[in-house]
C-alpha cells in the first residue's frame, strides 16, 4: 500500500528548490545554496515566509543565468573577432600574427602529416605552408561554442586553401576544421587546432 507523503510549506518549498538547485549553473548555486540552508534551519516557518522566499528564488536563479549567457555571448564574440584576425593573419601570411594565438603547449595536427606540438612546432608548421607556391588560405567558424565555466570553447569551420599545381596553375580546395579554445591569463588561445580537406 502506498503512503503519501504530508503536504506542508516546508516540504513543498524544499522539494522545489531541491529540484532547481541540481540544474542551476555554478552562479545560481552559489545564491542558492544559503538560502537552501535557511529552509533547512526554518522548518516551523509560516507559509506567508515561502510565498514570500518563492519568487525571490526565481528572481535570482534567471538574474544568475542571465549573467552567464551574457557573458557566453561575450566570449563567443570575442573568439569570432580573434579568428577573423587569424584568418585576415594567415592570408597575408604575416607568420608572427598567426602563430600568436597559440600558447607554448599548443598542439597543431595538419592533415597527412604529424601532430606538431609547441609554438616552435607550429610555427615551422605554418611557415612551410605559407612557403608553398600560390599559397592562399581563409577560414572561418560556424559554430562557437563556450563552456559554463567560461574557460574552454570549442569551434567548428571551413577553410578555403590555395596553391599552385605541378603545372604552375592554382588548385583550389575546400576543408573543414575543429579549434578548442582556453583561456589563459584572461585571453582566449587556440590549444587544440585540426583540418583537413573534404576529399
Amino acid at each position: 500500500m502506498r503512503r503519501s507523503l504530508p503536504d506542508s510549506p516546508w516540504l513543498r518549498s524544499h522539494c522545489y528548490c531541491t529540484v532547481r538547485l541540481a540544474s542551476c549553473s555554478e552562479p545560481d548555486y552559489a545564491v542558492a545554496l544559503p538560502l537552501m540552508r535557511t529552509l533547512a534551519r526554518r522548518k516551523d516557518t509560516s507559509i506567508s515566509f515561502y510565498k514570500q522566499l518563492v519568487p525571490l528564488v526565481l528572481l535570482l536563479f534567471i538574474f544568475g543565468s542571465s549573467l552567464v549567457l551574457a557573458k557566453a555571448a561575450g566570449d563567443e564574440q570575442t573568439i569570432r573577432d580573434l579568428d577573423t584576425m587569424w584568418s585576415n593573419a594567415a592570408g597575408a601570411k604575416d607568420l608572427d600574427k598567426t602563430v600568436s594565438v597559440y600558447p607554448d603547449d599548443a598542439s597543431m595536427l595538419p592533415p597527412n602529416a604529424p601532430i606538431a606540438t609547441g609554438r616552435d612546432a607550429i610555427r615551422a608548421a605554418w611557415s612551410g605552408m605559407m612557403a608553398l607556391p600560390g599559397f592562399s588560405l581563409s577560414f572561418a567558424p560556424t559554430k562557437v561554442t563556450v563552456s559554463k565555466s567560461g574557460d574552454l570553447a570549442y569551434e567548428i569551420g571551413t577553410f578555403q586553401f590555395t596553391v599552385n599545381d605541378a603545372q604552375g596553375k592554382p588548385a583550389n580546395s575546400v576543408g573543414k576544421f575543429v579549434v578548442v579554445w582556453a583561456k589563459r591569463a584572461g585571453h582566449w588561445k587556440v590549444v587544440a587546432d585540426i583540418f583537413n580537406d573534404d576529399k
